[in-house]
Formats: C-alpha cells, sequence, structure tokens
C-alpha cells in the first residue's frame, strides 16, 4: 500500500485537511510556520514539526487556541511543503491554490489524506460520475449507429442531469452567499464562485440544448451560430490554462483540444479540413498522454531508489510517491484514447467501415477502470505514523503513534 503523512493520524483520531481553518487572500502562510520564503523543504518540514508538536491538542489539554493554532500550522505545511501548491501560492496568494487547475494526480493526492467517510464518499460520486459518463458515450454510439431513433436531447440527457444539477447548485450558493453575510470578504468569494459556477453550467447547458437540435434539425443555423455557447466554453477553457502551475504543458493540451473542435466544427459546416487534418491533434494528444506516462514511471522509479532517505520530504513527494498508481491511471487512459483515437481515424479517413459502438468502446470502458483502480487505491491506503519520518536528533516525539488501517 502506498503511503503519505499531510496530516498525522495520533492515538487513531484523524486529523484530515480541517474545514474550519479561516484561511484569507491577507495570511501569510510563511509567517504561519516561521520560515522565510526561500526556505528549503526541509526547513519547512522541520519547522512544521516542531509547532506542531508544541500545539497538538493532545500535548494542551483541549486548549481551543492550541487547537485553532495546531489546524492553521497544518493548513500552512499542507500548502507549501508541495511544489506545485507552493508555486501557485507564491505566484496568486491563497486563493491561486484553490481555483487553479488541478489534475486527476493532485485531486488523488488531497482525497487519499481525507478520513475514510470521506473518501467512501468520493467513491460513490466518481460511480455516478462514471455512471453517468458510461451512458453518454452508449447512447452516443448507439444513435449514431441508427440503433435507436431518440432525439439527441434524450440521448444528451446523462450530461443534461449534472449540470442541471450544478446550476441548481450554484443558485443554492448565491443565495447562501447573500443571506450569510457575517464574514463580508468570505460572502463576496463564495458569491464570486458560484456566479461563476451558474455561468458555467449556463454555457454548457445552452451548449448542449443548441447542438442536439442542430443534430434533429429542428434548428435551421449554421453550426457556427449553433456552437457559439460552446465557443466561449472553449475560450475561457483555454483562458484558464495560463493560471495552472504546469503552465507550458497545460497551454499546449488545451490549444490541441480547442484547435480539434474548430476544425470539427468547421467540417461539418463545409466539409473543410479533411478529417486527416482533424484528427491531428488527437493524435498529438494520444502521444503526449504515452509520454507522461513514461515520466511518471520513471519518477516512481527514482523515488523507490531514494525512499528511506533523510531528505525525503514525504508530503513534497506525494506526486512521486504514487507516482506507479497515477502512470496506471495515465496509462489506461492513454491506452483507451489512443485506441479511440485509431478507430475513429480507419473509420473516418480510410474506407475501413467500424460499428461506432466499437468505436467508443475504449472510451466506454475507461470510466469503469478508472472508478475501480481509484477505488482499490482508497481502500488500500493507509497512513503512515509521525514518528518514523521525524530526523534523527530532533527533539523527542510526542504522544503515540499509530497507523491507521482504512
Amino acid at each position: 500500500c502506498c503511503h503519505c503523512v499531510p496530516w498525522v493520524a495520533m492515538d487513531g483520531a484523524y486529523t484530515s485537511a480541517p474545514d474550519d481553518v479561516n484561511s484569507t487572500s491577507s495570511s501569510n502562510l510563511y509567517e504561519v510556520l516561521g520560515v522565510d520564503k526561500d526556505a528549503s523543504n526541509s526547513d519547512i518540514r522541520k519547522q512544521y514539526f516542531k509547532l506542531a508538536r508544541k500545539y497538538h491538542p493532545d500535548r494542551n489539554n483541549g486548549n481551543a487556541e492550541a487547537e485553532a493554532k495546531f489546524k492553521e500550522v497544518a493548513h500552512a505545511f499542507q500548502i507549501l511543503s508541495d511544489a506545485q501548491s507552493r508555486e501557485a501560492y507564491d505566484r496568486f496568494g491563497e486563493d491561486g491554490t484553490k481555483f487553479s487547475n488541478i489534475s486527476i494526480d493532485e485531486m488523488m493526492t488531497a482525497l487519499l489524506a481525507q478520513p475514510p467517510q470521506q473518501r467512501v464518499a468520493a467513491v460513490c460520486g466518481l460511480g455516478f460520475i462514471a455512471f453517468l459518463f458510461t451512458c453518454l458515450l452508449l447512447l452516443v454510439g448507439l444513435k449514431a449507429a441508427s440503433v435507436i431513433t431518440w432525439s439527441w436531447w434524450w440521448v444528451a440527457a446523462p450530461a443534461v442531469f449534472p449540470l442541471g444539477l450544478s446550476a441548481a447548485g450554484s443558485v443554492l450558493a448565491i443565495g447562501t452567499a447573500i443571506i450569510k453575510r457575517s464574514d463580508l470578504e468570505d460572502a463576496r468569494s463564495r458569491l464570486a464562485s458560484a456566479v461563476a459556477g451558474l455561468l458555467i453550467s449556463g454555457f454548457f447547458l445552452t451548449a448542449v440544448g443548441l447542438l442536439a437540435s442542430k443534430l434533429d434539425g429542428s434548428l435551421d443555423t449554421t453550426w457556427w451560430t449553433a456552437s457559439i455557447p460552446l465557443l466561449i466554453c472553449l475560450f475561457f477553457y483555454w483562458i484558464s490554462a495560463f493560471g495552472a502551475v504546469k503552465r507550458t504543458e497545460t497551454i499546449c493540451e488545451r490549444s490541441l483540444w480547442v484547435a480539434f473542435w474548430i476544425m470539427l466544427l468547421s467540417h461539418a459546416q463545409s466539409s473543410h479540413p479533411a478529417w486527416v487534418y482533424v484528427l491531428v491533434p488527437l493524435w498529438i494528444l494520444a502521444i503526449g498522454e504515452s509520454a507522461r506516462v513514461l515520466q511518471l514511471l520513471m519518477m516512481g522509479s527514482r523515488h523507490t531508489k531514494q525512499e528511506g532517505s533523510a531528505d525525503a520530504t514525504f508530503v513534497g513527494e506525494e506526486g512521486a510517491r504514487f507516482a506507479k498508481f497515477f502512470a496506471a491511471l495515465h496509462g489506461m487512459w492513454a491506452v483507451c484514447f489512443s485506441t479511440f483515437v485509431l478507430l475513429l481515424s480507419l473509420h473516418l479517413a480510410t474506407s475501413v467501415v467500424i460499428h461506432p459502438v466499437v468505436i467508443v468502446l475504449p472510451i466506454i470502458l475507461y470510466p469503469s477502470a478508472l472508478w475501480a483502480a481509484v477505488t482499490a487505491q482508497l481502500c488500500c491506503f493507509v497512513f503512515v505514523d509521525l514518528e518514523s519520518h521525524i530526523d534523527p536528533g530532533e527533539d523527542e516525539g510526542y504522544g503515540s503513534f499509530h497507523d491507521s488501517n482504512v
């Protein structure tokens, strides 16, 4: 099983990522830990252990002030000990760590640090999303093969349903932010996030509706006009890449997706460019995903050789610690996506006739495989005790530590 220690398990009690830490853009996480802005990961780690021992609730007999300080220190350590989160914090402040582009790797690393009950809820949520995504692709394949004669509106229902829920949730969040204004700065932040979520959901719902109507033949307009909401979504999807931590990589990847959709719309409108050119961005994305798998495998190999060294910073190297698992996730996607692109290319750019369901089958299988892999990892994950990671020569530890099995 894999291990990480972003939050300490002491005497069987989880100190998971605190929801009640009042983090504002004005807080200085370096000052919270008492380190300089150019402090090394090792210095940050040692200072965290020092403060964690000092303010841990088990050493302060339920002192509320000490407990609040302990959570504040843990929150600062969670961000500053991770290279990507720290870079986002240095560039954009704490809001940059909340709303920056998040990869599947970062989401999994954060999820693995949560208590079991939160991981169970996440597994259920991921399962529901995987089910809807699978239904959507299956219905698209059946509709394209004329196996079913449903309206495209019904085919798009698995996408409309979560978008509708998201829009309803955003409206509820807007109302809550307006009513509860005890913390004006926090209310404004929540209101801005809710309004952004509502706009995004609205644009996507409009895009799905217009495209479904165009495919049904009930909308008498050009593909470009019907795709205006989709193009707006693609623009914001691309422009948001400039706020990503891995900016160059993310911009290139999203540029390829935008190029594919624009060429696809152009082909749908005028049959130009040819399919062989429309599919080029997908092939580049498939090759890039394969290269990412190799990179993660190499990272995992280096981490295995260095594991146990005194200089290893277990939170800052979570990407390496879980590299093999992340490589498996990306590997599944690389295989499924490459197979899909190959079948699609044979069907559209050559004279080979392939059933549409067969073409989308690799993508249909991916959500189920992803959900199974994530579920297995979450069930196998074990918290590591803090004592085994304290550097030799430091002050004696506090309390008794044990691994907490899921």
